[in-house]
């Protein structure tokens, strides 16, 4: 068994204060839960406020996810106007992360959404709120909607994720960092999401019949591991 906790973050904007009241609900009611890292268990299990109980991830709404992404996005898009306002970042930045965020608007403008393309636009939205944080000294602590293997959304559930999700998460976050840090160029990064969208497909694909078997889970870590060779080769290996 793993012990659950959440920290609670006092953090300026309604959507942030709510996403870290939220946490410290569930951390009161939540007790303890199972996690396994077998590869033919469910892709993902949500945290209920019934201690030890779970529900999957994939039954949860779609509007829901696309509620959550929305919500992020247009805040981190109002404080980053507001920053440039104040000058505290150049034309250039503030161009770059709201062309990610524009990006990010295009894939979620439905409430049909893939859990996988979910998760890459959660850790995207992580990881502009991260690079703001670190060219704003007045920004207030951000709240993340993945952190570590937990993902939250909006009315406060605690989804926990799976191995194959943690990998893709941590590939498209390369990629976002390093396309905003000019390392990457945004027609690169558009071929390193598709494959990683490609893998997604084929995953769920295997998923179809509830188990991904040796094999199969095999393949799609080589797979993972191509786009991150790919990261490398465009990008340096110096990225992480």
């Amino acid at each position: 068994m793993q012990m659950t906790k959440f920290r609670t973050y006092l953090a300026s904007g309604a959507f942030f204060w709510c996403a870290a009241s939220s946490a410290a609900i569930a951390d009161e009611l939540v007790t303890t839960t199972t996690r396994s890292t077998t590869i033919d268990t469910p892709s993902s299990v949500a945290v209920n406020a019934v201690p030890g109980s779970v529900v999957y991830f994939r039954t949860a709404s779609p509007s829901l996810l696309v509620t959550t992404l929305e919500g992020r996005r247009k805040d981190l898009d109002k404080m980053i106007d507001q920053a440039r306002e104040r000058g505290d970042i150049s034309a250039q930045r503030c161009e770059a992360m709201k062309a990610e965020l524009r990006r990010i608007a295009r894939d979620t403008g439905s409430n049909e959404i893939s859990y996988p393309l979910a998760v890459m636009e959660a850790e995207d939205l992580d990881l502009i709120a991260t690079q703001y944080g670190t060219l704003v000294t007045a920004a207030p602590v951000y709240v993340p909607i993945i952190s570590g293997s937990h993902f939250t959304v909006v009315d406060g559930s605690v989804f926990q994720l799976d191995d194959l999700s943690i990998r893709r998460i941590d590939l498209e976050g390369r990629i976002t960092k390093d396309l905003l840090e000019g390392r990457l160029s945004e027609s690169r990064a558009a071929e390193l999401r598709a494959q990683l969208s490609n893998i997604g497909a084929e995953a769920a694909v295997y998923r179809a019949d509830g188990n991904v078997d040796f094999k199969e889970s095999r393949r799609l870590y080589t797979e993972f591991d191509r786009v991150a060779s790919g990261i490398e080769k465009s990008a340096g290996k110096d990225n992480k």
